[in-house]
């Protein structure tokens, strides 16, 4: 399902990050993660069934292969293609922290009584 990692419940995330760990991952077995990617960018193809960019975009494909790491802006639209075997990863998200900011302490008082 083509989507991007940021939502309304989740417009903190600002860069995704995904560790593989599938060893020996055979392409036949699908599972790419596709990256929809603006005009004027490198594109590749899938070997699974996936969307289709929209006129303009271009996508590159990433295989899921032991120990590769991939970061890129959450607001990308992405989606894994389909596979035919269990597919392993890590994934998180490095994010702004949205919680209210406490005004800093006051500082004391510099006055003294005679």
């Amino acid at each position: 399902v083509r989507h991007s990692d940021v939502s309304a419940a989740t417009s903190h995330r600002r860069v995704t990050v995904i560790v593989y760990l599938n060893p020996e991952w055979d392409p036949s077995r699908g599972g790419q993660l596709r990256l929809f990617l603006p005009p004027h960018s490198s594109s590749g193809r899938c070997s699974a069934p996936c969307s289709p960019p929209s006129e303009g975009e271009t996508a590159t494909v990433v295989a899921p292969l032991l120990g590769r790491l991939l970061l890129f802006d959450s607001t990308l639209e992405h989606e894994v293609c389909v596979t035919n075997r269990p597919r392993w990863a890590l994934t998180g998200w490095l994010s702004v922290d949205t919680a209210p900011q406490r005004p800093a302490p006051a500082a004391p008082s510099d006055t003294t009584e005679t």
